[in-house]
């Protein structure tokens, strides 16, 4: 599988752990459901959930789609990079004098989320 322009910048500039990330679930020594979200020999983040009667996700339901979603952060900061990108590209060569026109709302949206994903 061949990368595409914005993953390889993404990947030459990216300040957080480079993917994959991987969820491995356990339990804690109340057996309590954990979810570890993993990246080589890094830790990316801990979801554990409390115990029965003391949160509303006692299955560990909710923390387990929480670490899904933490889990897919870098793919899905790629797949906006490259969603902006193909918009961008779109409009580089317009002839001299016809503006770019204004990002759709889905583009903005995608553009304040991967600012968001940097810190910005």
């Amino acid at each position: 599988m061949s990368k595409t322009r914005s993953e390889s910048a993404a990947n030459q500039t990216a300040q957080h752990t480079p993917k994959p990330w991987l969820i491995e679930e356990t339990r804690n020594a109340k057996k309590w459901p954990l979810f570890e979200i993993t990246a080589g020999n890094h830790s990316i983040a801990d979801l554990l959930v409390s115990g029965p009667g003391e949160s509303h996700d006692a299955d560990g339901g909710q923390a387990r789609q929480n670490a899904h979603l933490i889990a897919a952060a870098p793919d899905m900061l790629v797949a906006l990079e490259e969603c902006v990108a193909e918009w961008d590209a779109k409009w580089e060569d317009l002839p001299e004098g016809h503006g770019t026109p204004q990002d759709p709302p889905s583009i903005l949206f995608a553009r304040d989320a991967i600012a968001k994903a940097e810190g910005k």
